[in-house]
């Protein structure tokens, strides 16, 4: 029988990180995996609305300027939603990943989505008010 063999570093078959009894046995153990961290689903759909806000909110613009006044109203009331939905979902991610005990990550996306979520809110209300002085 040929001699048993680590897996290469970083490969999916892991090592047990500790060992527990097993209930109701004294002499038989179970092997406990290390997994990793889970990123924060949240913080995804954070980062994603955010960008979707100063993506509409630029189409603000040029509704307004190319089109006519009354797309340029329909598309702000979009880009307020998609702002304030990217920072309800940063806020929730906060949240999850302070009380997950570090089994989650994605801080740095929920603060993302977060400063997204307000530059879209303020990019999309300055040029809307552009589009109405300019009308």
């Amino acid at each position: 029988m040929p001699p048993v063999t680590r897996p290469p570093a970083g490969s999916a078959y892991g090592y047990p990180a500790r060992y527990s009894d097993a209930p109701g046995s004294g002499r038989f153990q179970l092997a406990l995996p290390q997994l990793g961290t889970i990123v924060a689903g949240p913080a995804v759909g954070s980062l994603i609305a955010g960008i979707a806000a100063v993506i509409v909110a630029i189409g603000v613009a040029c509704g307004g300027l190319i089109l006519e006044t009354m797309i340029a109203v329909a598309v702000t009331v979009l880009a307020v939603f998609f702002s304030g939905t990217a920072i309800l979902l940063a806020l929730l991610a906060f949240r999850q990943i302070g009380r997950g005990g570090g089994e989650y990550r994605g801080r740095g996306m929920a603060i993302a989505g977060l400063s997204c979520g307000c530059v879209g809110i303020g990019l999309a209300l300055l040029l809307a008010f552009v589009v109405f002085a300019m009308n």
